[in-house]
């Protein structure tokens, strides 16, 4: 399995590289959570119309590499999400959140398969993000999701060899 702290250090660094038009940083946090009552505990504490990052920490399956090798596949997921009052949101506000939080997967996304694609070997985000398993992502979009709106991605994380 990842480390969690290797985990959490590469998601702040991917969030520190994804900034607004003004250069400021796109997401005002990253949060680390274990499962959806700890997420929501989080989520009481953010503001109205915060956008934020929230990582989960992974799960891992066992599994064959091929004949000779076995390892571990890190099954992780994480949310691209502002908060939300449904109460204030007309139909403008909502079309407006989902090209925002939409933008902003994508944005991670493109993040992601850079890193994976670098060949700076020196550089230990690169080196862990290589391990992405391009084949096992998912996204999907979060509606009113413990008060968010926005997007998830499932991925895969090769650890075997960490």
């Amino acid at each position: 399995m990842v480390p969690v702290h290797d985990y959490i250090a590469l998601w702040e660094y991917i969030a520190s590289l994804i900034t607004d038009q003004d250069g400021a940083p796109a997401f005002s946090r990253v949060i680390l959570v274990d499962d959806e009552p700890h997420l929501q505990t989080q989520i009481a504490k953010i503001a109205n119309k915060e956008l934020f990052l929230v990582i989960v920490t992974p799960s891992a399956d066992y599994q064959a590499l091929d004949e000779d090798n076995y390892g571990e596949m890190d099954n992780c997921i994480i949310y691209v999400l502002q908060k939300i009052d449904l109460r204030n949101m007309d139909d403008q506000a909502q079309i407006l959140e989902r090209e925002t939080t939409q933008s902003l997967m994508a944005r991670v996304k493109n993040t992601m398969k850079d890193l994976a694609d670098d060949t700076d070997h020196e550089n230990e985000y690169i080196r862990l993000m290589r391990r992405l398993n391009k084949g096992k992502q998912h996204t999907d979009r979060e509606r009113n999701y413990l008060g968010c709106n926005g997007y998830s991605l499932s991925f895969g994380l090769f650890t075997n060899t960490l």
